[in-house]
């Protein structure tokens, strides 16, 4: 389809060099598209005093690296340099429809996740992409919420309706802010709040 349209917009003969050109040019596009819409993951290792577990993130598309930037779901793990880069959805508009998830298996129950919204690499860059705003939040456990997110920069905490041993949870983007520049939707972190059962169980040893 591509070729034909090409030939179409000419009324030159075109040579045999030219038609590998474009038949090239074509593969290239077709190559990028594909490479946008394909599940993407990612896994690390990570051990603390809480966890010793292997974690994974996947998403459902990724926005193709262009020049030094990359946008795949290696920048979801949670740093607190936000300056590291966002994960990015790679389809057409704004990216409703498109996830990303976390997948561990900690044994330790959890209330809460952590996202950071947008690519918060700068306030150009936040404001330049779109964020995410309305969420469904879908844990392995079959629980199922929908919630609302800011359109600011930092950490957004949103809460289960209880406590969970999961060894999923994924957020599926239902809406967005839109960006002053570009049409993608990026988020800069999403994480389960492991810490929260212990940060409970210190303040109740203070009381």
């Amino acid at each position: 389809m591509v070729y034909e349209m090409l030939l179409q917009k000419t009324h030159k003969p075109i040579r045999p060099i030219q038609i590998s050109v474009i038949w090239l040019a074509a593969i290239v596009i077709l190559g990028l598209a594909c490479n946008a819409q394909a599940e993407r993951c990612v896994q690390r290792y990570i051990q603390t005093e809480l966890i010793d577990a292997e974690m994974q993130y996947c998403v459902s598309s990724t926005l193709p690296s262009q020049g030094v930037g990359s946008y795949g779901p290696e920048n979801l793990l949670g740093s607190d340099d936000k300056s590291a880069g966002a994960w990015c959805e790679g389809v057409n508009g704004t990216g409703k429809g498109e996830w990303v998830e976390q997948k561990i298996r900690s044994g330790i129950p959890i209330r809460s996740i952590y996202v950071s919204n947008g690519y918060q690499k700068s306030v150009s860059t936040f404001s330049a992409n779109g964020r995410v705003r309305h969420v469904r939040i879908a844990t392995s456990n079959g629980t199922t919420i929908n919630t609302e997110l800011r359109d600011i920069q930092g950490d957004q905490r949103i809460k289960l309706p209880g406590w969970e041993d999961i060894e999923s949870i994924r957020m599926t983007i239902i809406s967005t802010y839109p960006g002053s520049k570009y049409k993608d939707t990026c988020i800069s972190g999403m994480t389960a709040d492991f810490e929260e059962m212990r940060e409970i169980e210190f303040k109740r040893m203070n009381q």
